[in-house]
């Protein structure tokens, strides 16, 4: 059973602790673990292990994958499922702590070394025979600690000699003085054959003391004789004698640095792994008495300290892992393998003392005894089947844990009782305690108060805190402080903290003694000194406030960190408070931030609305309003009537998450009822809207009212208004003056306001404009912007006061100042109606600041000078962006306006569906340009599927509400029956009401109604004063018809002159409209002097604007000019180019001029062909000119092959038209025959 192996430093808790329910962890993982399950942060996990924080995170970040969690709270619920949370908890994490202050001590022994003068190199020698694999892996593992240990104590290893040496003096070339080697039995006992070193005088020796100052580290045991004393005292560590690798690097220090104290060092740091462990001194089991005797004294702090676990934990068995590895330090196994092996072969023969014994050592591991839960529940379980008490009690441990065997609290239950029967306090203790949570029995608190009664009978300290806790409550005795206060007492001497905070309370209440501030500070000290974090946190709040000590922040400071420390979420927030505030130490906000989000972390809801608080303002953190929502939701769901407050705020603003009214309702009506004066406020005000609930004024009326008497002034006001409209709650005058004067006595000037509101109602008897105008002057006074605006108004329409432009402006302007949007709006429309560049400036200014502010109306307006271009550069893409934001807030002309714009794609990419959407939500809101709209695409079939009879109805709402364009489109619906069954005369009475509107082209359309006589008496007059009022409106059609009537007029030599002069005027303006036929008559007036003084130069004028718009006959009458030299030069080239720009239009005069210039070769080539073609094209459209022309084309035979059937063919159609030439030629060939065709 023996076992030479020595054991390193976290090597059994790695490989105790690398499997936890089937997940495999890091030596690094398992560290970490081990920090958060006792509360430390990434920052403090760095720290604490010597780590850069980003790398904690890395770890904690492959933990959760490992347990597919999303939190730091989702790997400390699955540690402490895990059967091994008391030993990562305790016995882990102690030997962290240790191996931390070991590193401390390194870092203070690197501060008393001179670094220049210490600089070693690590060797290795041969292999000449095979090594055991357990000396190669404690050699490697050792000189990788040793690499680390030594650079913390500043000690550099500068050269590594790997084997390649075979003796010491081959090193005798190289540059190294100070030398580390790591040797086995057989290589010590070969360099130093090699060298002849026998002794210490010897010439070799004194020869390599010359070279180097050399250390060899001895991995075997029992090495000693291998070479003369006097030589391995000076160089050499055996660690087996040592044991401890702690000791060990001690010990090869103390051989490197001899000049510093290392006593004092190994001292301190023994003093300090006390702290962690029970003190020896207050162990007072009969096991240890025996146990002892088998430990050397040097090792008996620490082995006593497994011992008194027995003592002090009642529910959990004693420590696994660190068991294991400071057993091995315990036992000398040359010195007491043979006494273990004595108690063995006692309680083999049956000794129930021995067998408990032999229990314990297979459980810890101890000597030449495997570690075996197993073995150590069938030893417990001998010695206790005999009667042997703690042997009873250590199986009642196995069985609460289910180590060595499988959990069973009801056996627990029965090996506890059996022990407590025997009189055994901690069991007794155990017992209560299975009865008070009904582990293993049934729940029984009377029961549980009579074992732990018998403990405390016995002094047991937990015992006497279980009591005195019973006798606080009053169950299931009566409540009595004083017993309990005596018991708590009792306990608190003994040493046990959580007694001796409870004590310190009680003197601060009074409970159970006179009250003394005093002592509950020198009692909650004492716990605190202890390590207790929440007497830590109270006697942080006793030195924060001068209770019973002298106030002192620093010093309250000092206790917060601590039990903020150990995770006591009362004094995390606390110590965020303290940084956020700048109270006793630097103001702070980030690390007023981590401090709050532990505690938040913990539940603290007060931590958490903080937390809230910081993402939302972005103090001390990134700004982050989904995370402050996540925050203020934690704490809301604990009641906080403040913060479900503020939560309502968030999800009616869409702030942090998505915009919720019903969401809003919720938590504002958790808040109401619990108090909140504002959420009761803002709960009446969504019922008066329907925001997120049915409307409901009844509803609203009685939240106002629950404000109103907590004397929240808004909803005073508001139910002084309910009352004066009879809203929720009969009209009542008097009451609502009553309320509105409550109001007025917190003094604010707003109430002034609701008061004028009151007298501006002329609903009402207290109607009276004048003291509406004296309440809103005082409020004024005081600045406040609503009551100026309302000056402004009442000045502007001298209402309560003579009109005042001037005084409007100024108080208007005041108010605007001060930012009330509906002042700006009203402010930039005065400024708009001012002359001047600086005027428009402002006007613009004042508008766009009420519309950045959300004024719907502003935005509206804005929109409009964007998109006309008034008093801004028109940008209709800006203009559609301010209709979007003032459609967005309900503004029906606004969602009409933009939804015209999709549809023709002005300022926005094109788009029928949206401007369908947009005009139809309008329309269905009343506004009757969206009804035309949408009826118009009905019709059209833009934006949705044509329907005549859904276009129909759109219009004719509209229509009903004087809308003239609808009445103009239901006319004509009416009149072609489209959508409707036709009906001539409605569409006349449509017309009619269109055009007594104003709509010219209903004015247009009527006139010419009344010029034809075919759905209304023929009537010229009639159609001339219609046609009159639609072109004084610059409608072009009208002054086109007007032109055609009075030119027919002087063609038919009525009123000739003045006939003429009229017609002139009529497609004048027309032309000036770019209508291409009235430039063109324009022209041709000109031209032949017709109506007009004949001015060839004016006529060309004319012919040209019209000709550039394509008109055919414009292009002509230019190609004619030209070709003949009048009112510009003659130009054979160009009159072609017009003549054949008319002549693809298929303009019949033009054609023929075009062939003629073929058939003569003007400005072109000869070409009969191309002259016929032309003839033929103008021919076929009826021009007797080219009639003739073609059929002289056939007699003659130009262009075409000679025929005189055709001859005859074109020339009857010329002559039947009149055409003199043709005539001539007929009359020739029916006198003389075909062969006198000329």
């Amino acid at each position: 059973m023996t076992d030479n192996k020595f054991v390193l430093p976290q090597e059994i808790f790695c490989k105790y602790l690398e499997t936890i329910d089937g997940i495999i962890f890091t030596c690094r993982e398992m560290e970490i673990i081990a920090c958060l399950i006792n509360g430390r942060t990434e920052k403090t996990i760095a720290s604490f292990l010597r780590m850069e924080e980003r790398a904690v995170s890395s770890h904690t970040s492959n933990i959760r994958r490992k347990l597919r969690c999303g939190s730091r709270q989702g790997i400390i619920d699955f540690i402490e499922k895990s059967e091994k949370i008391l030993t990562i908890k305790n016995e882990y994490y102690q030997s962290l702590k240790i191996r931390g202050f070991f590193e401390e001590e390194l870092k203070k022994i690197s501060s008393q070394i001179n670094k220049q003068t210490l600089i070693y190199s690590i060797v290795d020698w041969q292999e000449r025979e095979e090594q055991e694999p357990h000396i190669n892996k404690l050699k490697e593992h050792l000189k990788k600690q040793l690499e680390k240990h030594l650079e913390l104590a500043e000690i550099e290893i500068t050269k590594k000699f790997e084997n390649n040496y075979d003796s010491l003096h081959q090193l005798k070339d190289e540059p190294v003085k100070y030398i580390i080697s790591f040797v086995t039995n057989s290589q010590l006992k070969r360099l130093l054959e090699q060298d002849n070193i026998t002794n210490s005088s010897s010439s070799s020796f004194k020869e390599i003391q010359d070279l180097f100052d050399i250390t060899f580290i001895i991995l075997d045991q029992n090495m000693d004789k291998i070479a003369p004393s006097e030589i391995m005292c000076e160089t050499k560590i055996n660690i087996f004698n040592l044991k401890d690798y702690y000791f060990s690097i001690f010990s090869i220090l103390k051989k490197l640095v001899p000049t510093i104290n290392f006593d004092k060092i190994i001292s301190e740091f023994i003093q300090k792994c006390e702290k962690i462990y029970c003190s020896p001194s207050k162990v007072s089991s009969p096991l240890v008495s025996e146990i002892s005797e088998q430990v050397p004294k040097t090792h008996y702090n620490i082995f006593l300290f497994k011992v008194k676990k027995y003592k002090y934990r009642i529910l959990m068995s004693i420590i696994l892992g660190i068991g294991i590895f400071f057993t091995e330090l315990v036992f000398k196994k040359d010195e007491t393998a043979e006494k273990l092996e004595a108690i063995y072969e006692r309680a083999t023969k049956g000794e129930a003392r021995a067998q408990f014994l032999t229990g314990i050592f297979h459980e810890l591991g101890i000597g030449q005894f495997s570690q075996d839960n197993n073995k150590s529940f069938e030893w417990y379980q001998k010695a206790a089947l005999q009667g042997f008490t703690l042997a009873q009690f250590a199986l009642g441990n196995m069985y609460i844990v289910g180590l060595g065997v499988v959990k069973n609290d009801t056996k627990a239950f029965e090996w506890y009782q059996k022990a407590a029967n025997n009189g055994y306090d901690e069991a007794q203790h155990a017992l209560g305690y299975m009865y008070l949570k009904g582990k293993g029995v049934e729940q029984n608190g009377e029961r549980a108060f009579e074992w732990f009664q018998k403990a405390s009978d016995q002094n047991f300290a937990h015992a006497q805190y279980a009591l005195g806790s019973m006798y606080i409550e009053g169950r299931p005795v009566s409540k009595d402080d004083k017993k309990a206060f005596e018991l708590f007492r009792k306990a608190a001497e003994q040493g046990l903290v959580e007694a001796q905070f409870v004590l310190g309370a009680m003197y601060k209440n009074g409970a159970g003694i006179t009250k003394d501030d005093r002592k509950s500070f020198e009692w909650t000290q004492k716990s605190a000194d202890n390590g207790h974090a929440m007497a830590q946190y109270v006697l942080g709040g006793m030195y924060s406030a001068g209770r019973g000590v002298n106030l002192n922040h620093k010093k309250a400071l000092e206790l917060y960190q601590k039990a903020a420390n150990q995770g006591c979420a009362e004094a995390q927030r606390v110590l965020g408070g303290m940084y956020l505030a700048g109270i006793g130490v630097g103001q702070n906000d980030k690390e007023a931030f981590e401090w709050y989000q532990k505690a938040a972390n913990q539940g603290c809801a007060e931590a958490q609305c903080v937390l809230g608080g910081m993402y939302s303002t972005g103090r001390g953190v990134t700004q982050n309003h989904n995370n402050a929502f996540k925050w203020y939701q934690k704490a809301a769901n604990q009641g906080d009537a403040s913060v479900q407050y503020i939560l309502g705020n968030m999800y009616s603003k869409g702030e942090g998450v998505v915009q919720n009214d019903k969401k809003a309702f919720e938590w504002f009506q958790k808040a109401a009822n619990r108090g909140h004066a504002m959420a009761q406020y803002v709960l009446g005000a969504m019922y008066i809207d329907g925001l997120g609930v049915v409307q409901n004024d009844k509803e609203a009326f009685e939240w106002f009212q629950k404000a109103a008497d907590q004397d929240f002034y808004e909803a005073q006001v508001m139910l002084g208004s309910m009352y004066k409209d009879g809203r929720g709650v009969l009209q009542d005058e008097k009451k609502a003056a009553e309320w509105i004067q409550k109001a007025a006595t917190h003094g604010k000037a707003e109430t002034q306001v609701f008061l004028a509101a009151l007298y501006l109602d002329k609903r009402k008897a207290l109607h009276e404009e004048k003291k509406a105008f004296e309440c809103l002057q005082k409020a004024s006074e005081r600045g406040v912007t609503l009551a100026q605006y309302g000056l402004g108004v009442m000045y502007s329409i001298g209402k309560g006061v003579k009109q005042n432009d001037e005084k409007a402006f100024e108080w208007i302007k005041k108010a605007a100042s001060q930012g009330n949007a509906d002042a700006q709006l009203d402010l930039g429309i005065m400024y708009m109606g001012r002359i001047g560049d600086f005027q428009k400036k402002e006007a613009v200014k004042w508008i766009q600041k009420a519309a950045n502010q959300g004024l719907a109306n502003a935005q509206l307006y804005l929109g409009c000078m964007y998109l006309m271009g008034n008093g801004v550069t028109k940008n209709e893409k800006k203009a559609a962006q301010w209709f979007q934001k003032a459609s967005d807030r309900g503004v029906i002309s606004a969602q009409c306006i933009l939804g015209v714009m999709y549809s023709v794609g002005k300022g926005v990419k094109q788009n029928d569906e949206k401007a369908f959407e947009l005009i139809k939500k309008a329309a269905g809101q009343g506004n009757a340009d969206a009804q035309f709209a949408l009826g118009f695409m009905y019709m059209q079939g833009k934006g949705v599927l044509q329907n005549d009879k859904e276009a129909f109805e759109w219009l004719q709402k509209a229509a009903n509400q004087d809308n003239a364009v609808a009445q103009f489109c239901l006319a004509d619906m009416y009149s072609i029956g489209r959508g409707v069954i036709q009906n001539k005369k409605r569409a006349i009475e449509f017309y009619q009401k269109a055009a007594n509107q104003g709509l010219a082209e209903a004015q247009f359309m009527l006139g010419s109604k009344y010029l034809d006589g075919k759905e209304v008496n023929q009537d010229k007059t009639k159609a001339i004063e219609w046609f009159q009022k639609a072109a004084v409106q610059n409608n072009a059609e009208a002054q086109m018809s007007l032109g055609h009537i009075y030119m027919d007029e002087f063609l038919e030599g009525k009123e000739e002159l003045q006939s003429g002069e009229k017609a002139f005027e009529w497609f004048q303006k027309a032309a000036n409209q770019n209508v291409s036929s009235a430039q063109d008559i324009l022209g041709t007036m000109y031209f032949a002097g017709k109506g007009i003084s004949q001015d060839y130069k004016k006529a060309f004028e004319w012919y040209q604007k019209s000709a550039a718009q394509g008109n055919a006959h414009s292009q002509c009458g230019l190609g004619f000019m030209y070709m003949h030299g009048k009112g510009v030069s003659q130009d054979y080239k160009k009159a072609f180019e017009w003549y054949q720009k008319s002549a693809l239009q298929e303009y019949a005069s033009a054609q023929f001029a075009l062939g003629n210039m073929y058939l003569n070769g003007i400005n072109v080539a000869k070409n009969d062909k191309k002259a016929f073609e032309w003839f033929q094209k103008a021919a076929d459209q009826g021009l007797a000119n080219a009639q003739f022309a073609l059929g002289f084309m056939y007699v003659s035979a130009k262009g075409v092959f000679q025929n005189h059937k055709k001859a005859i063919e074109w020339l009857k159609k010329a002559a039947d038209q009149g055409h003199v030439g043709a005539q001539h030629e007929l009359r020739n060939i029916n006198q003389n025959g075909r062969n006198h065709m000329h």
